[in-house]
């Protein structure tokens, strides 16, 4: 016996060293979900489905007392694909009855085993009792649902099915997907927690950026703002165009310490003192001074980079000034293109300038 429990616990020590490195590889949520699927079948499964909690689906909203949850992620052999696509229907989401076992699971947060030697026990494993028949028709013998816990809440839960010749779940297996689930949760948390700051963030700085002050009509500005891909933290970034007395126009280029949501409302604050700022006429170099005086008056913990263009048209010159942003390109007509080498002051926010 003790041979026998040494063999399952260097087992159960395996798939988790495995788990920790094939799961939760990216901040993506869809991404893991798929990863936690994929791992768990067939390694320890025929079938395992993630199903997660979603506050924010779209839609309609679910009838009264329903539970609501996304559907992310079914891992499975090809001949029973089918069976299942009935099984989950074809809406994206579940809709969970108070009384139903994964919705007990979520809110108790213990796992349910359910080996299926009746229809009885096939009905309790299921929304809808009607069902019982696709799992015998699939000849899935052994269900086991593990929800996915977090430090605040339950994030959803993962079902586990063993069919045909394999083995039906035993309390080893439970204690090990647990641990599985337990790791997985963790790692769809920060995805979710880090998707909606994400989201948050860019919402931000697109609002933010999306409607810079026209330019005087003999200065033509375009934009664009592109992150670098979908994980690529932003927060920082922005640029402006202000138009100012005797037809000038300042042109702003900026980047704040820093990636996310905090980093956009410094951000904000920056991009505010220096339109404040820009309308006492100064000459560029004086107003990345005002603006650094500023942003220590106002308690800014974020430094930023700062690059500024004073543009007058009717003179026909560009004035610009950086506090350590990288230099400007100026293209010429008919001529090559080439960055223009400023003295580099210190970052505003550091009062050093």
């Amino acid at each position: 016996m003790a041979v026998e429990a040494c063999a399952c616990a260097h087992q159960r020590l395996t798939l988790l060293d495995a788990a920790a490195t094939r799961v939760g590889t990216t901040l993506d949520v869809e991404s893991t979900c798929g990863e936690l699927a994929d791992f768990l079948a067939p390694s320890f499964a025929d079938v395992a489905t993630v199903t997660i909690a979603d506050d924010d689906f779209p839609g309609i909203p679910p009838p009264s007392g329903m539970l609501r949850l996304r559907k992310m992620k079914v891992s499975a052999p090809p001949e029973l694909q089918g069976h299942l696509r009935e099984l989950r229907g074809p809406e994206p989401y579940m809709d969970l009855p108070r009384g139903a076992v994964a919705r007990r699971c979520m809110g108790s947060g213990r796992p349910w085993l359910g080996t299926m030697a009746s229809d009885e026990a096939f009905q309790n494993g299921t929304i809808y009792p009607d069902r019982a028949r696709i799992f015998r028709a699939a000849g899935i013998h052994s269900l086991l649902i593990v929800p996915l816990p977090t430090a605040d809440r339950c994030a959803g839960f993962i079902t586990l099915m063993r069919a045909g010749a394999s083995a039906s779940f035993n309390d080893d297996d439970v204690i090990t997907a647990q641990s599985v689930a337990q790791r997985a949760a963790i790692s769809i948390d920060s995805a979710r927690r880090y998707t909606h700051e994400h989201t948050m963030t860019l919402e931000l700085q697109r609002a933010l950026l999306s409607e810079p002050d026209h330019p005087h009509p003999t200065v033509e500005v375009a934009t664009r703002y592109l992150p670098s891909g979908r994980s690529a933290l932003v927060g920082g970034d922005w640029y402006d165009s202000i138009a100012l007395p005797n037809r000038c126009t300042l042109l702003v280029m900026g980047d704040v310490m820093g990636h996310g949501f905090q980093a956009a409302v410094a951000m904000s604050q920056y991009r505010s003192a220096l339109r404040t700022v820009a309308a006492a006429g100064l000459p560029p170099d004086a107003m990345l001074a005002e603006a650094d005086h500023r942003a220590a008056r106002i308690g800014l913990d974020r430094f930023a980079t700062c690059l500024l263009v004073l543009v007058d048209p009717e003179a026909g010159t560009c004035t610009a000034a950086t506090a350590g942003h990288l230099p400007p390109l100026v293209i010429r007509p008919h001529s090559n293109a080439g960055l223009i080498r400023l003295p580099a002051g210190p970052p505003i926010g550091t009062e050093l300038g």
